[in-house]
């Protein structure tokens, strides 16, 4: 049951195949993750390096209605973490897709044999 791609690289849509594929998401999901809590753990050593004048507050907090350094790096850290959870998801659905592929196999035998007879 493999399909081809335009690349010529093959798919592999057996529950095992959709299963391994979907544990690849989960571990791009995983480092995915790993690299925002190591950014944000980095970012956050840095310090106050805006200082605390008009200029720093500005700048951190945002002026004249735009979003300053905290709201965007809010926005980000959210924005990464979706990704790695959209990553786990896609994997956990990959795996769903391959039992719903053996499934309907199962069914159809079942149905094979149940006309045989």
């Amino acid at each position: 049951m493999a399909h081809r791609s335009p690349d010529d690289q093959v798919l592999d849509a057996s529950p095992q195949g959709l299963a391994n594929l979907g544990a690849l998401f989960d571990g791009q999901g995983d480092d995915v993750a790993g690299a925002v809590g190591e950014a944000m753990k980095r970012l956050a050593s840095i310090g106050d390096f805006w200082g605390d004048d008009g200029a720093g507050h500005a700048f951190y907090h945002g002026s004249g209605g735009k979003v300053g350094y905290a709201g965007r790096a809010a926005d980000l850290e959210a924005e990464l973490r979706a990704l790695a959870t959209a990553y786990g998801r896609i994997g956990d659905n990959l795996v769903v897709m391959g039992r719903n592929i053996q499934a309907a196999d199962w069914a159809s035998i079942a149905r094979w044999l149940e006309h045989g007879r």
